[in-house]
């Protein structure tokens, strides 16, 4: 359910890639038109992209909290969760070998 979520949110983020790409487009149209100068164009495709990027990473935030939330809020285990669970399953069973090799030691004496 994650993975399709992340993979949607890959596919709007490279939606704004092409808009990247369309941005250079319109604003290289400008310039040959005359209606910019190339430093003009650079200057506003820069600002565009910058923007853009911003955006993206607003959203990328955005939409990994609300994944979170929705995680903690279903109660599925997250990645730091089973790890540590498998610390304490860990730990329990050197316990467990520690405490079951010394029984073993005392009773063949």
């Amino acid at each position: 359910m994650i993975d399709i979520i992340k993979k949607s949110l890959e596919i709007g983020l490279g939606a704004v890639v092409v808009t990247k790409e369309k941005l250079q487009e319109i604003t290289d149209e400008l310039v040959v038109k005359g209606d910019l100068s190339k430093k003009e164009g650079n200057a506003i495709f820069k600002e565009l992209v910058s923007t853009a990027d911003k955006s993206q990473k607003k959203i990328r935030s955005m939409v990994d909290e609300q994944i979170h939330k929705a995680i903690k809020e279903v109660g599925i285990a997250t990645k730091a969760d089973i790890k540590a669970l498998e610390g304490k399953i860990n730990k329990v069973e050197a316990q467990l070998a520690k405490a079951t090799g010394k029984k073993e030691k005392a009773k063949k004496t």
